[in-house]
């Protein structure tokens, strides 16, 4: 199973949650496809492998222990207008911002911090599941 990623940490701006979230990081997407990274309290990650056909709840069900695949959608926010020159684009251009689903009220997150999975493991655990 491939590991090698980076933990950003997020915060729920209605509940307050802070969580960790694993984002797989390699030269192709053909050695991350099918890895799967999971979320529970305390700071803890859970990595694993999707088995064929298996669903999101499948894969948190076998995993336990209040682990829970973290939903992401991406805001775009930079200004694009009709007849906009691209050098211009260039300057207003901002890449869209993830906005996680949080772990405990499902409550829109945003991203504190980005982390290497060596400083995350100073204050956080990661468990690498069959």
């Amino acid at each position: 199973m491939y590991q090698e990623g980076e933990v950003t940490i997020a915060r729920c701006g209605t509940c307050g949650e802070s969580f960790p979230v694993f984002t797989f990081c390699a030269d192709t997407d053909m050695l991350t496809v099918g890895c799967i990274a999971l979320t529970a309290p305390g700071h803890r990650l859970a990595l694993t492998m999707q088995r064929p056909n298996e669903r999101l709840g499948e894969i948190e069900a076998r995993v336990g222990r209040g682990y829970k695949v973290v939903g992401v959608r991406y805001v775009d926010s930079s200004p694009v207008a009709h007849g906009m020159s691209f050098q211009e684009f260039r300057k207003l251009y901002h890449p869209p911002e993830p906005v996680y689903r949080c772990i405990s009220c499902s409550s829109d997150s945003t991203h504190e911090r980005v982390e290497t999975k060596e400083q995350f493991l100073t204050h956080g655990h990661i468990e690498v599941c069959e």
